[in-house]
């Protein structure tokens, strides 16, 4: 049938007290966002908003979020954002089950507001069903029918602090070497994160279609996939200035994650600190318990510490 758009405009005599902006959180838009193996129920992504991503731009009293649209794509089942402080979950922002369907899928207004802080996590969860499909699916698949997305889009006030906007993106995705131990993939690659579609350089073949092509994947992908740090992406495409900053990492709260995984995911074992909560992210100097295990010369250390000067080169 016949789709119709259109634009409603209203005047108003008085303006309105606040002018809001939008501001998405979630799984980065790359490859490095959403990955589902196929054949899976109830199979979880997760995309981290850090609170280095605001640290410079937010007044002292924080911002107020208003509105959310909640954004995956078919293969979508259950959707939540959750909020943290200072280790503590807040209340939600919202739960809910799409059952399948999209339709549900809408701005909603928020009733109380929700007040974020400069030390607050804001981690957006997706549950997906792949039993109806043969492929991995990707944020960034080269097959638009395998793509996915685990994304918050809020709409937030004030807009402006000290005259500047307040930032509009904040993400979290997989580090490097995380996506080669949770594909196996041991060939060198060539291409910088940021590069859409990075190559095997031994086969000249796109990572993302050897990923969306595999099946055989590793037991605990599940844990890997929901549970491991993340690496904290506050832009959606990073600039050259972006690139010169130390790598940080983000996860929940070490209360948050099961206990029997905490060897494997708390934040004694990624800093080797039992005071430190895993809450605080920390630079890529040897702080990443999956990063250090690789030597300088391995290919996903230089993957991963690499820094372009250009987006056109490669290592």
């Amino acid at each position: 049938r016949d789709v119709e758009i259109g634009v409603r405009l209203s005047l108003a005599d008085k303006h309105r007290k606040n002018e809001l902006q939008q501001m998405i959180t979630g799984a980065h838009l790359s490859i490095y966002g959403v990955l589902v193996p196929p054949n899976r129920q109830n199979f979880i992504n997760v995309g981290h908003c850090a609170a280095q991503c605001f640290k410079n731009s937010m007044p002292s009293e924080g911002i107020t979020i208003t509105h959310i649209y909640p954004h995956f794509h078919h293969f979508g089942r259950k959707f939540r954002t959750r909020h943290f402080r200072n280790n503590e979950e807040l209340s939600k922002i919202i739960s809910i089950e799409a059952n399948g369907s999209t339709e549900g899928l809408a701005y909603r207004k928020l009733s109380p507001e929700v007040r974020l802080t400069s030390n607050d996590i804001i981690t957006t969860e997706c549950t997906y069903d792949s039993t109806s499909t043969s492929r991995t699916l990707m944020t960034d698949a080269t097959d638009v029918a395998d793509e996915e997305m685990c994304l918050s889009f809020f709409m937030v006030y004030p807009r402006l602090y000290y005259g500047k906007p307040l930032p509009q993106t904040c993400f979290s995705g997989f580090n490097e070497s995380t996506l080669a131990k949770a594909s196996g993939v041991e060939d060198e690659l060539t291409g910088y994160w940021h590069t859409s579609q990075p190559k095997i350089k031994q086969s000249n073949r796109r990572l993302s279609r050897v990923l969306q092509e595999k099946t055989d994947w590793a037991e605990d992908i599940q844990e890997l996939i929901h549970y491991s740090k993340k690496r904290i992406r506050c832009n959606m495409f990073e600039s050259n200035k972006d690139e010169s900053n130390n790598i940080q990492f983000i996860n929940y709260p070490d209360k948050y994650i099961p206990e029997p995984l905490l060897p494997k995911y708390g934040s004694a074992k990624a800093d080797n600190s039992k005071n430190k909560p895993i809450s605080s992210p920390s630079s890529s100097s040897g702080s990443d318990n999956t990063e250090s295990s690789y030597s300088k010369n391995d290919w996903r250390a230089k993957w991963m510490y690499w820094r372009p000067n250009s987006r056109s080169r490669h290592f």
